[in-house]
């Protein structure tokens, strides 16, 4: 998990508020940055991430959105076991699955 998802992650646990200013720093003219896109398991670790929010955090919904489209774009050329992580997790992570 990349530094800034585990984070978010003791954040959450930790019954801390979400502070935006994280997920906020990676926007860059209004949307998240093209260059996240390149970093498959970092994108992995902020699709987990983002699930840990409250509903209505729209920067969150957001980088759920840019997430879940750039692992789809991205798994066409994965190999294993990369590929199996990021299908499983786009399967479970947030329609019920165990790991929500």
């Amino acid at each position: 998990m990349c530094p800034q998802a585990v984070f978010v992650c003791v954040i959450q646990n930790n019954t801390i508020f979400l502070n935006h200013l994280f997920f906020n720093s990676l926007i860059d003219g209004g949307s998240f940055m093209s260059t996240l896109g390149s970093d498959v398991k970092g994108l992995l670790s902020l699709y987990n991430a983002a699930y840990l929010g409250t509903h209505g955090e729209i920067i969150l919904d957001e980088a759920i959105s840019f997430t879940r489209n750039s692992l789809v774009s991205a798994s066409v050329d994965l190999k294993p076991p990369l590929t199996t992580q990021v299908s499983l997790d786009l399967e479970t992570v947030g329609d019920g699955g165990a790991k929500k």
